[in-house]
């Protein structure tokens, strides 16, 4: 009983290690498209500031 007991202990562990890594990736995500959408506008300033010269 005991062994099932710390078997269980270890999925849940797994488990909770698993949610955070989610969590994680998904910010990670996050910030990429936010990286992305900067790098866009940012070149569009610069296509902007190209042109007007």
């Amino acid at each position: 009983m005991e062994k099932e007991i710390n078997k269980l202990h270890q999925l849940y562990a797994v488990v909770i290690a698993i949610k955070a890594i989610t969590v994680k990736i998904d910010d990670m995500k996050k910030e990429r498209e936010r990286l992305i959408d900067e790098f866009k506008r940012i070149q569009l300033d610069d296509n902007k500031l190209k042109e007007s010269y």
